[in-house]
């Protein structure tokens, strides 16, 4: 096969790649796929220790850790339950961390829906933890991530936390704390295949040109 054989299939290829551009994306973890009453932790009866997988919902892996406040350290549960026509989390004393590495590209934005019923929230962002008393609290910015609090109009300490940036890791712990729709906006590759099926389409039409 000629120089001028291979050089084509390669500009083709470098042509395909630069034209398609990276798919905005979202996957969400809304708890739908856990049956209502199920929980996880490590209270009485429970059996998961910090840091096990307890579940796996639209390709983000979810897993429990330690809450902390202060000197305080709790390993407690994490409870599935409907509230009115769907799931949510009830958060006792214990940090859900979301781990998003397994989407098919790089998150750059993520947010969550919250009701805050008392005591102390955990929020870890890229390994970084801060501990505040009330997300409307949080600084503005963790872990190279701006951090975003948008409380409604209840009276209630209910609202969303919108996270801007580069996420690699997600954790969200309190102690009477419900949360929900835990979203992660990413941009997906383009799958290859279509321009690698391209290329070897001319390259087959030009060797038997070339013949």
């Amino acid at each position: 096969m000629s120089n001028e054989t291979l050089i084509l299939p390669v500009v083709v290829a470098l042509i395909c790649l630069s034209v398609q551009p990276a798919r905005a994306q979202t996957a969400t973890v809304d708890f739908e796929s856990i049956p209502s009453g199920t929980q996880f932790g490590g209270s009485p009866g429970l059996s998961d220790s910090p840091g096990d997988l307890v579940f796996t919902e639209n390709g983000v892996d979810v897993r429990v850790d330690n809450f902390t406040l202060g000197v305080f350290t709790g390993f407690n549960n994490v409870s599935i339950n409907s509230d009115l026509s769907s799931n949510v989390a009830f958060v006792n004393n214990i940090v859900v961390d979301f781990d998003p590495s397994g989407l098919p590209g790089p998150v750059t934005s993520a947010s969550f829906r919250f009701v805050d019923s008392g005591g102390g929230e955990n929020l870890i962002v890229n390994g970084n933890k801060v501990e505040v008393s009330e997300f409307v609290s949080l600084p503005a910015s963790l872990g190279g991530v701006g951090l975003t609090v948008n409380l409604l109009p209840t009276g209630a300490l209910r609202g969303t936390v919108t996270l801007e940036g580069p996420i690699n890791s997600l954790g969200i712990g309190g102690q009477e704390l419900q949360i929900d729709d835990v979203q992660f906006n990413y941009n997906a590759v383009p799958e290859p295949s279509t321009c690698l099926i391209l290329v070897g389409t001319i390259a087959f039409a030009f060797c038997r040109r070339r013949r």
